[in-house]
């Protein structure tokens, strides 16, 4: 994987991040992940960085991977020159269900990319004052109100 890592290091495009993520996905799976947004959501699931759950806060095993690490870091800094973050949880064939980020930082962004070849898929963003009305499937199957935000 070293060989992978180096390359996005030295050219930060999506086509060498998806090879990385290739050769990476295939050892990384975090059923306990589960909970968050139902079974079957996360098939292949890295979190790098922080995460905090319960009230424990720690550094997740895959952060272990540390050339990987730095060459994921390395290419989102080349996309988001003066973003921040703690915690990057890359997904592979995701299936995620409606769920919320409760533990981001207020006022600090999240930020999305969709790699690889893929059809389908939209990020829907909650917002009380949203101009469309959409039934999703939550626990409590209410009413939420907000954009789609573009198909990912």
């Amino acid at each position: 994987m070293e060989p992978a890592c180096r390359i996005v290091t030295d050219e930060p495009s999506e086509a060498n991040l998806v090879k990385l993520l290739d050769l990476w996905s295939a050892d990384q799976k975090d059923p306990g992940r589960t909970w968050a947004v139902g079974p079957g959501a996360y098939e292949r699931y890295a979190l790098l960085g922080l995460f905090g759950h319960g009230g424990v806060v720690g550094v997740s095993r895959a952060t272990g991977l540390r050339e990987a690490c730095a060459a994921v870091n390395h290419f989102l800094k080349s996309r988001f020159p003066q973003g921040t973050w703690t915690s990057i949880a890359v997904l592979f064939n995701s299936r995620m269900g409606l769920h919320r980020d409760i533990q981001n930082m207020p006022g600090h962004s999240n930020h999305a990319l969709a790699l690889g070849d893929y059809t389908g898929g939209r990020v829907w963003i909650e917002d009380d004052e949203g101009h469309s009305a959409a039934w999703l499937d939550d626990k409590s199957a209410r009413e939420l109100r907000g954009p789609v935000a573009g198909h990912a």
